[in-house]
């Protein structure tokens, strides 16, 4: 998964995309460069100057969390292949659901390609210039990681991912969080239990049933 980190300033050598309101008042863009985009800033939501590297500016204004998401997503599509970009914005709110549609938009499930190392995105990290917390982008990256499993999951073929497997998977991830207990209860379990609706369903395959519990205490 992409590195997130916050920095205190920008390195010349990175694609950078800035979020904002009022081009005017904006002070991480060269006189030319902001120029540029002053012409067209109240007519296009998105322009982008291409140089050696990306220089991206996003109109904000009236733009819902969704849309900044939908945005992240087509501007992935240009920079998927650089290796770090910086986002630069004063208003957390639009930064956190920038990442969040950058973020997904990088997933890909390459596990079973023989050449996923051609395939693989090279963008390896995002660095934050702004008005955001540790706290909440540690947020947005545990919501992301969840996401991808979740992913993972329905792109595993049957034949790998059945009930014990599946049970297995959700046990790792309760000891790697280490804040929710996971039961197991296996075919002689149910059996007992008389958990006949499971049972039935299960007639169908060769593998045991089982029945996985969650139990989430915040």
């Amino acid at each position: 998964m992409i590195k997130i980190n916050k920095v205190d300033g920008i390195h010349k050598n990175q694609s950078i995309i800035i979020l904002t309101s009022d081009i005017s008042k904006n002070e991480r863009l060269q006189k030319d460069k902001a120029a540029f985009f002053a012409k067209k800033f109240d007519t296009k939501i998105v322009q982008y100057i291409k140089t050696l590297f990306y220089t991206y500016v996003v109109n904000t204004n009236k733009l819902s969390k969704q849309e900044l998401r939908v945005h992240a997503f087509d501007i992935h599509k240009k920079l998927k292949e650089e290796e770090s970009v910086v986002i630069c914005s004063d208003n957390a709110e639009n930064v956190l659901a920038f990442i969040e549609g950058f973020l997904l938009s990088n997933y890909q499930f390459l596990k079973y390609y023989s050449d996923k190392e051609k395939r693989k995105h090279t963008l390896k990290s995002i660095s934050i210039l702004g008005d955001v917390t540790k706290e909440e982008l540690e947020e947005v990256e545990n919501l992301i990681k969840a996401v991808y499993w979740s992913r993972d999951m329905v792109n595993e073929p049957v034949s790998y991912l059945d009930a014990i497997q599946l049970a297995e998977e959700i046990q790792g991830k309760s000891k790697e969080a280490g804040n929710y207990a996971v039961e197991i209860l296996e075919q002689s379990k149910i059996e007992t239990l008389k958990m006949g609706g499971i049972l039935a369903v299960n007639q169908g395959s060769v593998t045991p049933a089982t029945f996985t519990i969650i139990e989430y205490k915040p």
